[in-house]
């Protein structure tokens, strides 16, 4: 029925239909992990250690806990990953590892919706950058290095002027109720 409805699909799309529902999972647990007694236990020990135990926080305790569910989710995406075909070191630049570094923390390191802004800008800050510059004509010793100097630019502006990202920043500018 699928492939009479949507017609065959290539082999991205495949991939994209198998990890979309793993990916809902995951975040669907991840939310709800971080909104239940456990996150808030995590968030406590994150902030300040010493409260967290003197609070009764049994620390060592949840960072296993923590160690064990980030594992798990490594390794979901790992197998996910293995979809692709070959998964080995090669297959991981450190290119990758410091794009990865820098949507992490222009988006924010405290919440999901700052993975998601920090991906979203890793993801279309290039295209948009050739989309906006596409009329001019740059020399290729420029144009092919532009996007990773304005990600440096924006790493280099958010570390000094807002660490907690743009989720962070979005998360203070919330308007109070009273």
């Amino acid at each position: 029925w699928f492939t009479n409805l949507f017609g065959e699909p290539s082999y991205e799309q495949w991939q994209l239909y198998v990890a979309l529902p793993f990916a809902a999972v995951a975040l669907f647990l991840a939310s709800n992990i971080l909104l239940s007694r456990t996150g808030r236990m995590w968030r406590a020990i994150r902030d300040n250690e010493t409260a967290a135990a003197l609070s009764g926080v049994n620390f060592s305790r949840q960072k296993i806990f923590v160690f064990v569910v980030s594992a798990t989710f490594a390794g979901l995406s790992g197998a996910l990953y293995g979809l692709r075909g070959l998964v080995g070191p090669s297959v991981y630049p450190v290119s990758l590892s410091l794009a990865l570094l820098t949507g992490a923390i222009l988006g924010g390191l405290r919440s999901i919706m700052g993975a998601f802004f920090g991906a979203a800008l890793v993801v279309f800050l290039p295209d948009l950058i050739d989309k906006i510059t596409g009329s001019w004509e740059l020399a290729p010793q420029i144009g092919d290095y532009l996007p990773a100097m304005v990600s440096g630019i924006l790493l280099i502006l958010t570390v000094v002027l807002n660490p907690a990202g743009i989720a962070g920043a979005l998360h203070h500018h919330k308007p109070r109720h009273k």
